[in-house]
C-alpha cells in the first residue's frame, strides 16, 4: 500500500517529504493524502478495546435496559393506582355522610363491687443467697425479706387506693400457697443456703405476716386467708410423714391463734393439699404445685396435664373450677384454660444459685395481685415485683 511507504519516508525525512511530494509521487491529491495521515493519527491515538472493555459495555447497556423496564412498569402500576384511587375518591364525594351517634359516657358511674385476690407464697423465709457468690447476679437474707414485706405492702396501697375510684372493694382474698419458710433437710447441702434456723424461720415469719395482715385491715373490710402447705415446709424425708406435718401448716395454725381477736379476719387451714374456695360465683383450685412434673426444667406441659386431671377427679364428685392457682416454679406466669385460667405466683428470694449456676434463668422477686368480677372473673391484674429496682449490682470479688 502506498501508505505504509510514504509514512517511513516521512519518518526518515519529514522535511523532504511532505503531503505534497508525497501526493505528485504516487499521483494522489495533497488533500487526500493530508486527510490520509490524519485519520491514521487519530486511530494511534486511541487505546485498544479489550474483551473485558466489551463485556463491561454490554454489561452497561443490559443494566441501563433493565432499569428502563422497571421504570417503565412501575410508571404503569403507579397511574393504576393513581386510577383506582381517583375513582374511589370520585365514588366516595357522592356517597351520603355517616352519622354517628355521640357516644352517652356516664358521670356517675354505678359499678358492682369487686374482690382482690393475693397470691401469697415462696417466702422460703430463712433463704440466704450470698451476691459474691452469684457474681452480683442476686441476693436475699432475713434483711431483704423485711424491705420485701414494706415494698409489697406500699404497692397494694398505691393500687387499692386506686382502684377504688373505679369500683367497690371490701374483701381480700389471701392465697398461701406454701413454702413460706425454707425448712431444714429439704436438700443436700441446705444449710449452707440458711441464715435462720427453723424456730426463727417459723416465728418471725409469723411476726412479719400477723403485722402484715393488720396492716391490710386499713384498706378492707374482711380478710379471708386460705393455706396450702409447700414442700419446704415438710418435717422428715419425702413422704416419711402425712403432708399435713409440715412447718407451713403450723405457721398457719399460729397466726390464726394470734389473730383470733381480729374479727374482720378468717382462716380456713384445711389439712388437704388443694382447697376449692368460691369467690364473686368462680371456683379456684389451690395447690402448691410440688407433685407437678417438669420435663427439661419447663412445667407448663405438667401443668395442663395436672389441669386435665384435677378436672376429671373433681368432676365425678361434682366439684369443679374455673382457675387454678399455684406457687412451687418461682416464675410468675397465666396459662389460658377454656374457662378461667391457670396462674403462677412468683417467688420472694429470685434467682437461687441452683436456678443461676444449673438451669442459667432467674425471676425478679414478686408475688400476683388481681381483681374478680361477679360477671367477668377475673380483671385487672398486676405482678407486685418486690426488688427496689432491677439493675447489675456491683461486687467485689
Amino acid at each position: 500500500m502506498w501508505y505504509e511507504e510514504a509514512a517511513r519516508l516521512r519518518e526518515l525525512d519529514p522535511e523532504k517529504w511532505t503531503y505534497p511530494v508525497i501526493a505528485e509521487k504516487y499521483n494522489l491529491s495533497a488533500g487526500y493524502v493530508s486527510n490520509r495521515f490524519y485519520r491514521e493519527r487519530k486511530k494511534a491515538d486511541q487505546p485498544e478495546i479489550t474483551a473485558k472493555d466489551l463485556v463491561a459495555e454490554e454489561k452497561e447497556k443490559a443494566v441501563r435496559k433493565n432499569e428502563a423496564r422497571i421504570l417503565s412498569q412501575l410508571v404503569k402500576e403507579q397511574a393504576a393506582k393513581d386510577i383506582i384511587a381517583d375513582k374511589m375518591i370520585s365514588a366516595i364525594k357522592v356517597l351520603p355522610p355517616l352519622k354517628i351517634k355521640p357516644l352517652s359516657i356516664p358521670v356517675e358511674t354505678n359499678y358492682r363491687e369487686e374482690e382482690v385476690i393475693l397470691m401469697l407464697s415462696d417466702i422460703q423465709a430463712g433463704t440466704k443467697i450470698d451476691l459474691a457468690a452469684t457474681g452480683g447476679l442476686n441476693e436475699y437474707n432475713w434483711s431483704i425479706l423485711e424491705d420485701q414485706f414494706q415494698i409489697l405492702l406500699k404497692s397494694m396501697i398505691s393500687i387499692i387506693t386506686r382502684m377504688k375510684r373505679f369500683c367497690p372493694i371490701k374483701t381480700l382474698n389471701i392465697a398461701m400457697l406454701g413454702d413460706m419458710v425454707e425448712g431444714m433437710g429439704i436438700f443436700i447441702g441446705q444449710a449452707q443456703h440458711v441464715d435462720q434456723d427453723l424456730y426463727n424461720q417459723m416465728f418471725k415469719l409469723a411476726d412479719l405476716l400477723c403485722k402484715f395482715i393488720c396492716e391490710l385491715l386499713y384498706l378492707f373490710d374482711e380478710i379471708k386467708i386460705t393455706c396450702i402447705g409447700g414442700n419446704h415446709g415438710r418435717i422428715g424425708k419425702k413422704g416419711e410423714n402425712p403432708h399435713f406435718v409440715n412447718h407451713d401448716v403450723y405457721l398457719y395454725k399460729y397466726i390464726e391463734t394470734k389473730l383470733q381477736n381480729q374479727k374482720q379476719v378468717k382462716f380456713d387451714v384445711p389439712l388437704a393439699w388443694w382447697r376449692v374456695i368460691e369467690i364473686q360465683g368462680y371456683k379456684f383450685l389451690l395447690l402448691h404445685g410440688d407433685d407437678i412434673r417438669q420435663w427439661n426444667s419447663i412445667p407448663y406441659y405438667g401443668i395442663d396435664r395436672a389441669d386435665a386431671r384435677w378436672t376429671t377427679l373433681l368432676s365425678a364428685y361434682e366439684i369443679y373450677f374455673d382457675y387454678i392457682l399455684m406457687g412451687h416454679f418461682h416464675a410468675q406466669t397465666e396459662l389460658p384454660r377454656v374457662r378461667g385460667e391457670k396462674i403462677i405466683n412468683g417467688a420472694w428470694p429470685g434467682g437461687s444459685v441452683y436456678a443461676l449456676k444449673s438451669l442459667v434463668t432467674a425471676g425478679r422477686p414478686s408475688q400476683k395481685l388481681f381483681g374478680v368480677h361477679p360477671e367477668h372473673g377475673k380483671t385487672w391484674s398486676f405482678n407486685l415485683f418486690l426488688d427496689r429496682q432491677f439493675r447489675p449490682k456491683a461486687v467485689e470479688m
